[in-house]
C-alpha cells in the first residue's frame, strides 16, 4: 500500500550498483487470525489455545462476539470438553484434557508459569459448560528480506565490501531479521523505517559513524 508502491525499485537500484541481497534467510511476517468468519483476532483475550494435538503452545491473547460466531458457524459450542475437541478435530483427546486441567491449575494460582500470559487473563478456569472454541489460522503478510548492509547501513556487495556512497534504511536494509519477524516487538518494522533514516542522515551530515546506545 498504496497501490503500485511495492515495486522493489529500492532493491533493484542497489543491485544495479553491484550490491547483493542479505546472505541470511528471509523472515516471514506471520500473523494469527481467526477462522473463516474472522470472529476473533486472537490479539486481546485470555482464551486457551491448543494445536491440533491438543497441546498448549503460546501466550494467548481476544475480544469476543461468541454467540454470533456460533450462529454463523465459525465457532463451536459444546456441553463437554470431549464433544468440543471432537468438533475441532483434536487428534489427542488425552493430551487435550490434560492441557485443560493444567491450564485450570494455573488459573487457580492466578499466574501463568508455563507461557507468561498476563495475570489479568488468568481468572477464568475452563470448568463450567457450555464451552466455546474457534479455529485460528495464520497468514503471511509479507517477507522481510533486504540488501546486504553492515552496521553503518552501508550497502555491500557479495563479498561484504561496502559500496561507496550507497546506504539503505528501513525495509530495504537487510541483515536485520533472522528466521522470522518478531510479533512481540510493536513497531519493529515501522520503527526502524522512521528512525534509521534520521540516524543515518545525522551521522553523514556530521561526518561521524552511526552509534547505537543501549537503552
Amino acid at each position: 500500500m498504496p497501490d503500485g508502491c511495492n515495486d522493489a525499485l529500492g532493491h533493484q537500484m542497489a543491485l544495479w550498483c553491484g550490491a547483493d541481497f542479505q546472505h541470511g534467510p528471509a523472515a516471514p511476517m506471520t500473523h494469527a487470525v481467526a477462522g473463516p468468519g474472522q470472529v476473533l483476532s486472537c490479539q486481546d483475550i485470555g482464551w486457551l489455545m491448543v494445536n491440533r494435538d491438543g497441546r498448549r503452545f503460546v501466550d494467548e491473547n481476544t475480544p469476543a462476539a461468541i454467540e454470533t460466531g456460533v450462529e454463523e458457524g465459525v465457532m463451536w459450542k459444546a456441553d463437554t470438553l470431549e464433544d468440543l475437541a471432537a468438533q475441532l478435530g483434536i487428534k489427542d483427546m488425552d493430551t487435550f484434557l490434560a492441557t485443560v486441567e493444567r491450564y485450570n491449575t494455573l488459573c487457580a494460582e492466578g499466574h501463568d508459569r508455563d507461557f507468561g500470559k498476563d495475570d489479568k487473563w488468568m481468572k477464568s478456569s475452563i470448568v463450567t459448560p457450555p464451552f466455546y472454541a474457534t479455529k485460528v489460522t495464520a497468514i503471511t503478510m509479507t517477507i522481510q528480506f533486504g540488501l546486504n548492509c553492515n552496521d553503518q547501513l552501508q550497502v555491500c556487495d557479495a563479498d561484504d565490501n561496502p559500496i561507496e556512497g550507497l546506504y539503505a534504511a528501513g525495509n530495504t536494509c537487510g541483515n536485520f531479521f533472522a528466521c522470522d519477524y518478531p510479533l512481540l516487538t510493536p513497531g519493529v518494522s515501522h520503527g526502524r523505517d522512521i528512525t534509521f533514516g534520521r540516524v543515518l542522515g545525522e551521522a553523514l551530515a556530521k561526518g561521524e559513524k552511526i552509534t547505537f546506545e543501549e537503552a
